[in-house]
């Protein structure tokens, strides 16, 4: 008798078990379930880019969540290229592209205009195409983005390529774009606002003796429905750029300037909905620049 009754409490004890397993493998499942329900939630949220407009084609499409590093993508970008990014969750997201080539960070999330834009949404001019290896992203784990990278079909008149010719004589000074500004008002112009003699004392003479700045150059580019105009402070004698129509193609200005300013300031202004790419060179050759 205690023999049978040991056998019925071990077999109870089996059953309560297996039932137990069999709650846990179900409250498992349901919670499984619910973190994919949201995980699909959270990314169904990140809404893709928006269509690209006429005259461009898709290069690139990468998405994912927090920080990631992608090598050897060998993405081919062309003389005029294009770059739309977007993002979920609070804080921001860093973009690097060849780790120093090109570099942008935005704030997430960004305010979503009322009515659906077009790609790209940044621009960049270049004197020749540009094979792309490494893309890094440096986020939080919590931030969703997507990455699109678009090439424009026409191939713009190659102006640059005059000043990175070697013993040009012209010396780069950088470049500012900008294009898309919108804010609780709604769509605003985009203005960028540079010195131009710190940037020429900082790269040309270290040493801080005078520079004889003999020619200004200035190559914009924009597309959109606007256009831009660039504003000079003093101005320059000659100058004068203004784009009624962005047109897709590099307009090229050179003016003369003597000697330089104490501050020469330059304005960059884009018309609402357009986006553009401004290069400023300097001429410091007594003989003049080629």
């Amino acid at each position: 008798m205690r023999f049978i009754q040991s056998a019925i409490y071990e077999r109870r004890s089996w059953q309560q078990r297996l039932a137990t397993l069999a709650a846990v493998f179900f409250i498992v499942v349901i919670v499984g379930s619910l973190v994919v329900v949201l995980l699909h939630r959270q990314q169904s949220n990140l809404a893709g880019p928006p269509p690209l407009r006429s005259g461009w084609t898709q290069a690139a499409y990468l998405s994912g969540s927090g920080s990631q590093a992608f090598t050897h993508l060998h993405i081919t970008l062309s003389t005029l290229w294009g770059i739309t990014d977007g993002c979920t969750g609070n804080g921001n997201l860093y973009i690097q592209l060849d780790y120093s080539f090109y570099e942008i960070e935005s704030a997430c999330p960004g305010l979503t205009p009322p009515s659906s834009l077009v790609g790209p949404g940044h621009i960049t001019l270049e004197s020749s195409t540009h094979t792309l290896d490494t893309i890094i992203i440096q986020t939080t784990a919590s931030i969703n983005w997507y990455l699109q990278l678009s090439n424009a079909n026409v191939t713009p008149a190659p102006v640059l390529n005059h000043f990175s010719a070697p013993h040009s004589g012209w010396t780069n000074l950088g470049a500012v774009g900008g294009g898309y500004s919108y804010d609780s008002n709604g769509f605003t112009r985009s203005i960028v606002m540079f010195e131009l003699s710190g940037p020429i004392h900082d790269t040309l003479n270290p040493s801080g003796n005078p520079i004889a700045v003999y020619a200004w150059a200035f190559v914009s580019i924009c597309i959109g429905n606007g256009g831009m105009t660039i504003q000079a402070t003093p101005p320059p004698q000659g100058l004068t750029i203004a784009t009624a129509a962005c047109d897709g193609q590099p307009h090229l200005k050179i003016v003369p300037y003597s000697t330089l300013p104490n501050n020469q300031n330059v304005t960059v202004i884009w018309d609402k909905a357009t986006l553009g790419q401004f290069y400023t060179y300097a001429c410091t050759n007594t003989k003049g620049c080629n």
